[in-house]
Order: C-alpha cells, then structure tokens, then sequence
C-alpha cells in the first residue's frame, strides 16, 4: 500500500538497505516523498499465526530464466549458466555454481532436487534462509556447520533426513496448484499471443564472432543444460513456478526482434507509453465498456510505411497524444510482412514482463504445527510430509518492478560482455 514518508525515513533508507544489498546495487538515491508499504513475508499472516507458537522459517529462491524461445537458443547452456563465466571472470564468486532454473522449472522431483541441492550448496544471490525475519543463511553465512544448525532448529528428526525434509516441502510450495479468480482471462490472454515471423533478417544484437567462438568453446564443455522437452516437463498448472514460466513464455519473438524494434523506434517511445497501453488492455478485457480508447491501438497495420485505420471512434481524445506517436512509429519499410502497432508494441510489452518474470523472488514461509491441529487449518495452507509431520506454509512473490525500456540496451551490453568472459575462461582450460 503506498504512504507518505516522512523526510527522516527517507534519509535513513538511504544507508540502512546498503548492507543487504549485493554491491553493484548499492549507492542508489531515494527521492520523493512516497513509499510503498509491504508486509513482512518472512512470517506467516496473522491468521495463520495462531496455530503455532514454534519459529518461522522462510526460504527465499531467484529461480531465475527458465524458458528460452526458439530464436534465442543458440547455445548448449542457458543464460544463467553461461552468466557464471561471467562472475568469475569479474571476481564476483570464485567457483561456478551447478544450479541449472531449468532443472527447478522441470517440475520434476529428481531434477528439483538437484537445483535445490546446489542452491544450498552456492547460493550466491539466488537463495536465502530467513528464521523468524532474520537471515540466517546466504552467500555471506552459507556452509555446511551454518546447515546443519538451521536444519537442526527446523527439521531436526531422528528418523529423517533433513535435506529430504527440506526438499519434500520447498519441492510441494514450488509446484502446488492456486485458485484464483482470473485464471481463465490470464490463459485467455495468454493464447492470443502468437509468433510473429518476420520475412526481413534482423541484425543480431550479439557480435557474430562472439557468438561462432562461444560455441566452439562450449561444445568442449561436458555439462550442457536440458532445454528441451518444456511442454512434456512443466510444473503444475497453476502452480507459482507454473504462473512465473507462462509469463517468461510471453517473450517469443526473440531478443535480436526486440533489439531492433527499440532501436528503431526508441525515440518515440516511453516508459509510460508502453505499461499505459498494458493497463488499459488488461482493464479492457474486464471492462471494454470503460476504455474505448484502447481501439486507438489496435487495427493498425504497418504496410509499405502506410497506416490503416480500420475502426474509427468517438472518443479518441484520451489517446490521441499516444496516436501521434503511433503514426510516427508506422513509418518503416523493414518488416516485410504486415506487422499491426499493436503487435510492435507488444514485441516490447511481451520482452519487459519475460525480464521482471525472470528476476522476480519466490519467498515460502513454514512454521510446524502439531498433528492435532492440522485439521483445523485450510489445506491451501497445509503441508503433510512423507513421513507425517504437519507444517502451514505461506508463498508469495516479491520483485515485481516493471522493467524500463532503457534496460534492453542494457541487457545487449551485459549479454556481450557474459559471451567474452566465457571465451575467456574456456581458452584458460585449453
């Protein structure tokens, strides 16, 4: 919920978050006089507090990019794989870590255990242990002796192993089915979105040598990444790593698409442009009597660098600053086949929402609970293990910043810079 902050608390989060941000991330400026206020999901929510007196425990896992598209995979390991060339080429950790997202996105038990596993093992900026708010394991504190305290304060139990136990109920909050109340709009949403082929061949956003040495190098490499098979290999529907892989898979198009659409067009887009048009067109499929204006953005084609309007409006007013720029934005001969507006538009939208789907934090509260009282807690908030214990649990996500358009040209540069550092450091073992 959003609050005024007072000048004071402004000035102090200005020095108190530096010590739990990731160095690259600190030295930022906080200015206005807002602030967005979050509870704690670290606990429990009070309605699920009562059942329990024992200590609260909360994992909190990046899982990371687990979908790539079809014109992105050019490589035998996937982004986040090839980005720990990157780390230890600049120092930022010393050895590479065997978490794979897509191993954890499987929905596979084997295969989920295996990403958990190395989490505990390397967590480095993907995976926390909170106990009763407080941090209590991280890249900072994260060894076998911190482990075993941990799990001996959680999971502690003569007849099981803890890592089990730990990977039995992160394993079940990670794929359990949510109800909610616009499941059939967001899948509704979701089939309207189609490949867009482009007859033109677009210029790759990666430096061709770079690429043709990466995959050299890599195919040495014995470990490769298991990118196929994601339609047979999923976790539940309606699951939380279900819900963040069906919003990773809105950016099908590929990043050179999305490179040279924002090259092109950069100069007359905006921030406010491109979520504007995502607010209006979500509300629409609700409200469509309340946002004429959205036909403004649709039924526009881009053809011999002529515009279409098909529909025309009474009430076009409230859109038509965005229309100027519309019309600027159809003057382009290089598409080849007929690419409405619309579509150039969600190109962009599509990209943004994959970026903040893959940087977003899962954060799984549990706290046990007596036997005799499970029955009397909602089974959307249960967990019963294997071997009979009792825990509530709570899931939510966290990190939902809507990236800026300026970060696409951000991510070309670091997307670069990850293809020579893994050359760097393959050529070092020849």
């Amino acid at each position: 919920m959003p609050a005024i902050s007072h000048p004071a608390f402004s000035k102090s989060t200005e020095k108190n978050p530096e010590e739990g941000h990731h160095q690259s991330r600190r030295g930022k400026d906080v200015v206005g006089g807002y602030a967005t206020k979050f509870p704690d999901y670290t606990f429990l929510p009070e309605h699920l507090s009562e059942f329990s007196s024992k200590p609260t425990f909360c994992v909190e896992i990046k899982p990371k990019q687990g979908f790539i598209c079809k014109a992105d995979r050019q490589f035998r390991k996937c982004p986040y794989c090839l980005t720990q060339y990157y780390k230890i080429h600049t120092g930022s950790t010393k050895a590479p870590s065997a978490y794979c997202p897509f191993d954890l996105f499987s929905g596979e038990a084997e295969r989920m255990n295996r990403a958990l596993a190395a989490l505990l093992h390397s967590p480095q900026n993907n995976f926390k242990i909170f106990k009763d708010g407080s941090v209590v394991y991280d890249e900072k504190v994260a060894g076998e002796e911190s482990l075993r305290r941990i799990f001996k304060d959680w999971l502690s139990d003569e007849e099981e192993n803890p890592l089990e136990v730990f990977q039995e109920l992160t394993r079940y909050a990670l794929t359990r089915p949510f109800d909610v109340d616009n499941e059939e709009r967001v899948v509704r949403a979701e089939d309207q979105i189609r490949e867009i082929e482009l007859e033109a061949l677009l210029p790759s956003r990666l430096e061709p040598e770079l690429v043709q040495r990466a995959k050299k190098l890599l195919a040495k490499e014995e470990k490769e990444c298991v990118l196929s098979g994601e339609k047979k290999s999923r976790p539940a529907k309606g699951s939380v790593l279900e819900r963040i892989l069906r919003m990773q898979r809105l950016h099908r198009i590929g990043a050179d698409a999305v490179a040279w659409v924002y090259a092109k067009f950069s100069a007359l887009l905006s921030d406010e442009l491109i979520y504007a048009d995502l607010v209006r067109t979500a509300d629409a499929s609700v409200y469509p009597e309340v946002h004429p204006e959205v036909v403004c953005l649709k039924n526009k084609q881009l053809s011999d660098g002529t515009v279409k309007d098909k529909i025309s409006t009474e009430n076009v007013s409230s859109c038509e600053k965005n229309n100027n720029k519309q019309k600027s934005l159809a003057d382009s001969r290089d598409f080849g086949k007929k690419v409405s507006i619309e579509e150039c538009l969600t190109i962009l939208k599509s990209y943004l929402l994959f970026c903040t789907a893959k940087d977003c934090s899962i954060l799984m509260a549990f706290q046990e609970v007596d036997k005799e009282l499970s029955s009397d807690i909602n089974p959307a908030h249960r967990i019963n293990t294997s071997k009979g214990r009792s825990f509530l649990v709570n899931v939510r996500v966290l990190d939902l910043d809507m990236k800026k358009l300026e970060s696409i040209n951000k991510h070309r540069r670091r997307d670069n810079d990850v293809l020579k550092a893994t050359i760097n450091e393959l050529e070092k073992k020849l």
